[in-house]
């Protein structure tokens, strides 16, 4: 159960003092990026990992040509218009001209530069948070639901830790989390990838698939901003229908005493946890 040790490691907090290692982003060759966030839907066919513009955050993120960038600009799909038949018995039709989402004062993001972390860590959370429901209410049929989502909530957990340590400048905790995270994070997109879903309730207007593509692509842009190295194998979401965001709830079973819900530890014996602020149980 290495991945699981791995979610107890991140929810409780081992390592952080250990030497950063030179981490790489592994983006598995098997897995097809979710088509939302590649650049042919905003009019760009060599963007990729591309983040849109969010109501809770502003801006958005591409990748080209293994470049990283932000830009303020408010970047959403495309939404193709009608073809209009114009003379319906000539055959005669109107194609309209390709549409193309403008990216203004592009910024390019530098390896490690930590420009936009924290920005990208509450995009993180709240994906993570929305992938943790969407698995809680249409996935429990499937047999490995309980271990998966034991450990897609320690990244949301780790998500929200380190969206917290961002404030306290610890940039090599940051980057010793983003390492077993990134890590953690698709192991937990093969396995669920291969569940079957049994829908009760709409999360966010979007799939799974969608959801597991918009947490990769804002861990592709906040790893290489933390400097975590993307690998060459190699990539906005409505909140729930609520005046207030649905928080996932914890994973099932015994856990430690601690302020707040993590994964059981199945590390070595001897460690010191992290200390969490108490809040209140979702």
């Amino acid at each position: 159960m290495h991945h699981l040790r791995i979610a107890s490691i991140l929810a409780i907090g081992l390592g952080l003092g250990s030497n950063i290692a030179s981490a790489q982003h592994h983006h598995h060759g098997g897995h097809v990026h979710s088509p939302v966030h590649h650049g042919s839907h905003y009019g760009h066919t060599n963007w990729n990992y591309v983040v849109p513009h969010h109501h809770a955050h502003q801006g958005a993120y591409y990748s080209e040509n293994n470049v990283h960038y932000y830009t303020p600009s408010p970047i959403v799909p495309i939404i193709a218009a009608p073809v209009q038949v114009v003379n319906p018995h000539a055959g005669h039709i109107h194609q309209p001209a390709p549409q193309v989402v403008q990216a203004q004062k592009p910024v390019e993001l530098k390896f490690a530069g930590f420009q936009r972390h924290e920005d990208l860590s509450g995009r993180l959370e709240s994906e993570t948070n929305l992938l943790c429901l969407e698995l809680h209410y249409n996935y429990r049929n499937n047999q490995n639901f309980q271990e998966a989502y034991r450990e897609a909530y320690a990244i949301y957990e780790t998500a929200k830790y380190i969206h917290g340590k961002d404030h306290q400048g610890d940039h090599n905790a940051i980057r010793n989390r983003m390492v077993e995270l990134d890590k953690l994070f698709h192991h937990v997109q093969d396995e669920v990838s291969r569940m079957t879903p049994q829908l009760q309730k709409m999360i966010g207007g979007t799939d799974l698939a969608v959801k597991l593509g918009s947490t990769e692509a804002v861990l592709h842009h906040l790893c290489f901003d933390v400097g975590v190295k993307p690998h060459e194998e190699a990539a906005e979401v409505a909140p729930p229908p609520s005046n207030q965001t649905e928080i996932a709830p914890p994973p099932s079973g015994p856990a430690p005493s601690l302020p707040i819900p993590v994964a059981p530890s199945v590390g070595p014996p001897n460690f010191t946890p992290l200390a969490v602020p108490n809040q209140p149980r979702p």
